[in-house]
């Protein structure tokens, strides 16, 4: 029962991401919320700022790598 519930999770959160992405409005992330196909429109500033945390650790992450160098 947790895989699923997981696994449902992770669906509401990438139709959500997509919703945003798309510019949908809160009052039609909220009916769709109802319909149970997004997350709470309340849980939508989480959910950018868990995105942008996850960017902002890869983009630190690649800029700490060393550059390969070929030396012919």
């Amino acid at each position: 029962m947790n895989a699923r519930n997981e696994k449902l999770s992770a669906w509401h959160r990438l139709t959500t991401v997509v919703s945003i992405k798309g510019h949908l409005d809160d009052s039609a992330l909220t009916l769709f919320n109802r319909m149970g196909l997004t997350m709470l429109t309340s849980s939508k500033l989480r959910l950018l700022d868990e995105a942008g945390e996850m960017l902002e650790d890869n983009i630190a992450r690649s800029l700490r790598k060393p550059t390969c160098q070929n030396h012919g």
